[in-house]
């Protein structure tokens, strides 16, 4: 019998968790900037729809924090467009201001939503959970 090899553990640290959020609203970006870089994430903001589907497509974030509507390409349509473009799509937190959010949220398969207003804690808590699960966990798609 040959004896086990022994791998020894990389000194390389793993890659943060690149978080993306997509938002019309400067001063919504402005504070989830504040909030989610002392996360220890690697957090980046887009101010529009356009914006946030071509940085998404050169950066391959984790996980996406969408708003629903945005004047120059809203949610939905952000959503068709990336995931027609990408083999391997981040789970998406969708925010949303509208009565039917519940109902857009399932058309469009996203992973959670938050209605506006919303807690900001309460995102800071999704974002956190998301970037510390493993690969292995299933909670976020």
């Amino acid at each position: 019998m040959q004896p086990l090899a022994v791998v020894p553990k990389s000194d390389v640290p793993p890659r943060r968790r690149r978080i993306l959020a997509i938002d019309d609203d400067d001063a919504l970006l402005d504070m989830l900037v504040l909030l989610l870089s002392q996360e220890h994430l690697d957090f980046r903001a887009a101010c529009g729809g356009q914006a946030g589907l071509d940085m998404a497509m050169a950066w391959d974030p984790d996980l996406i924090i969408l708003d629903l509507t945005m004047p120059d390409l809203d949610g939905a349509a952000f959503v068709e467009r990336y995931r027609r473009a990408t083999r391997s799509p981040a789970p998406i937190v969708l925010l949303t201001g509208a009565i039917d959010g519940l109902a857009q949220a399932t058309e469009l398969g996203v992973t959670m939503f938050l209605t506006k207003p919303f807690d900001l804690g309460v995102l800071v808590e999704v974002v956190g959970a998301y970037a510390w699960r493993t690969d292995s966990d299933t909670a976020f798609g």
